[in-house]
């Protein structure tokens, strides 16, 4: 797979003009300078004079500006030079305002990439298809790696008719060129010492496939030997699961041995296209070795890969025999924008259809739902139907959802014995302002004459779109007079962080507060937050009777924090503040500075907040080498 990049290998020069070519030759890529103007050959060549800006382009689009030089490497191209292992790449992708320029500049490589003649890295990029077929390109380089990949261009590669790249083997060709590159990792082992002695209490196994997918973890008393739990998993050529095996096993002191006591056991396949078509499901629920009860789970599909029916049959006894049969059917009209639905079930696997349930759902042209019919019949009495109800789905011209109504008949007299009515309000920006859930529970289309009207809600926003206000209300009764309500107000810095909120409960409708929460964050400047406060007031005096407090520090480049306090404390009778440690717990984090990876965690616990801490852990990770870490990454961050 092919990517690209314009990048120039010199050539002759004189005083007043110079020649180079693309380092990655790319042809068909127009520049223009002050002084020249022309399309990069098979080489990659360009002429320029000293100090101009060299303009690459492609149709009308500007694919980069770069200050003129014999040569032009990737590291000119983007601005700065690769990540050059994974903590520094992960802060690049996870960064894309603070690296804006690598960003987008990235994403223009990876355009020229696509639109390659044969998508071939190694052997450069040709563009010359492109030049009299293209007149311009609308296109939006100037987004987040993951934005760009998984939205626009995407857009753009269909209306050409072009496959797109995989992003991650994209990435790793494009290190690899310029000699970057570095491992995945993931955890092997886990070793856990909760006395300090220097030796492990509990060890825990991880051991993967081929593709880095898990096949197994395992936890293990070091003191007995025993294996207590273990999960096996193995998986088809895409990754699918074909097989999970959990097993739980306990130590018997007086025999001194490791005896089996459950085994849970999956087995699927799939389809061509991924689809589940069989779950074979084993419980063992006392390790002897025997089935106790077990399910069988079967679907199928039609060409266009709806599902045509699922079927589940269980044998709750063991006994090989089923007890209970349950398929639902599927069947498409109007292009898929219908879909009737038959549910049926034999509850005891006698040959005999207890119960079914006939529905019917309806779409719009954009696949959205607009509600369904349905008939529930649960006592094996086709003739007169049990439930009948219908839902429906309304939207704004935008497709956000305007509200759902519900309503249903339950006893066959054709008159309607409950109904719902769930409307929601949104601002010019599309966010969700008020809610207002009503429900009748006795269908005569009055909430006032309701056990239960049900809630409404509503959000303010300030003009950077936070929530700085949220409001609640549950009504137990018709007359909205009896239930409980809730306020929440939030406060931000300059940045953009939440620096403190305020939560009120009360179990009345209008009246005191119950109960209200304060609760404060700091953030140091790179955004971080280093801690948080927490005063409640329990019984809305206005008098706090408890705190929690937490500390945050030593954060890496990539996020992490690597030192944790939480401290709960009691007012002081004294001084009437909260100053009182009864408990508290610290953390403490060593991460690998190459892979960013955790290979210690030290935790400790004061339970009585005297500073001397009764109890201590420490966790150490081991980790194994899983393939190429720029590709997982740039997966990764796309997924």
């Amino acid at each position: 797979m092919g990517l690209s990049a314009a990048l120039l290998s010199g050539c002759g020069s004189d005083s007043n003009s110079n020649s180079g070519t693309l380092t990655i030759p790319i042809q068909g890529l127009d520049y223009e300078t002050t002084t020249f103007s022309g399309t990069t050959d098979a080489d990659g060549r360009f002429f320029y004079r000293s100090g101009e800006i060299i303009h690459f382009s492609i149709a009308d689009l500007t694919i980069a500006s770069v200050a003129s030089r014999k040569q032009i490497n990737v590291e000119h191209w983007l601005g700065m030079a690769l990540p050059s292992n994974a903590v520094e790449l992960e802060s690049v992708l996870d960064n894309s305002d603070r690296y804006s320029e690598f960003h987008s500049q990235f994403n223009a490589l990876l355009l020229l990439a696509s639109l390659d003649d044969d998508q071939d890295f190694s052997n450069g990029i040709n563009l010359s298809q492109w030049q009299d077929n293209l007149n311009s390109l609308s296109i939006n380089t100037h987004l987040s790696i993951t934005e760009f990949a998984r939205e626009e261009l995407p857009i753009l590669l269909d209306e050409l008719n072009v496959d797109s790249l995989d992003l991650g083997s994209y990435a790793s060709e494009l290190f690899a060129f310029v000699g970057v590159s570095f491992s995945h990792y993931k955890v092997s082992e886990r070793r856990r010492d909760s006395d300090l002695d220097g030796e492990a209490d509990y060890s825990y196994a991880y051991e993967y496939n081929d593709q880095g997918l898990r096949t197994l973890y395992s936890s293990t008393d070091e003191t007995t030997g025993c294996t207590l739990n273990e999960y096996q998993y193995e998986f088809d050529a895409n990754g699918n699961t074909t097989l999970d095996v959990q097993i739980r096993r306990s130590w018997n002191s007086e025999e001194l041995t490791c005896n089996q006591t459950r085994r849970v056991t999956n087995l699927y396949e799939f389809n061509e296209a991924g689809q589940i078509t069989l779950r074979n499901y084993f419980y063992d629920g006392d390790g002897n070795g025997s089935t106790d009860e077990s399910r069988t789970e079967t679907y199928s599909y039609d060409g266009d890969g709806n599902i045509l029916e699922a079927q589940t049959v269980k044998d709750t006894n063991g006994n090989g025999e089923a007890n209970s049969i349950a398929t639902t059917s599927y069947s498409y009209a109007n292009q898929g924008l219908e879909v009737d639905i038959l549910f049926t079930e034999d509850s005891n696997g006698d040959g005999t259809i207890d119960a079914t349930r006939t529905t019917t759902q309806y779409f719009d042209a954009n696949e959205l739902y607009l509600g369904e019919e349905y008939v529930r019949d649960t006592d094996n009495d086709p003739e007169t139907a049990n439930e009948v109800g219908s839902y429906v789905y309304r939207y704004s011209e935008d497709g956000l959802l305007l509200g759902w109504s519900y309503e249903k008949e339950t006893n066959g007299d054709d008159i309607i014995d409950a109904r719902v009515s769930n409307e929601f309000i949104y601002d010019a920006s599309g966010r969700q302002t008020h809610q207002n859930y009503e429900y009748d529970n006795d269908g005569d289309n009055d909430v006032s004459t309701a056990m239960t009207s049900g809630h409404k809600s509503s959000t303010i926003y300030n003009e950077d779109g936070r929530q700085i206000a949220y409001s609640y209300y549950y009504y137990s009764n018709g007359e909205k007079t009896a239930g409980r309500r809730s306020e929440r107000t939030y406060e931000y810095d300059e940045q953009g962080n939440r620096t403190s909120w305020v939560r009120k409960e009360a179990q009345n409708i209008t009246g005191d507060w119950s109960r209200i929460y304060y609760y404060y964050s700091e953030f140091d400047a790179a955004g971080n937050e280093i801690s948080e406060l927490t005063h409640q007031d329990n019984d809305g005096d206005g008098t706090l009777d408890y705190a929690e407090r937490e500390q945050y520090g030593q954060y890496t480049d990539f996020g992490e924090y690597g030192y944790y306090l939480y401290q709960e404390l009691d007012p002081d009778s004294e001084t009437g503040g909260l100053t009182v440690v009864t408990y508290q717990e610290e953390e403490t984090y060593t991460f690998d500075t190459l892979t960013g990876e955790i290979i210690r965690e030290h935790y400790r616990e004061d339970d009585d907040g005297d500073d001397i801490f009764e109890s201590e852990t420490i966790n150490d990770y081991d980790y194994v080498s899983l393939g190429d870490g720029v590709e997982y990454w740039f997966n990764d961050y796309l997924d």
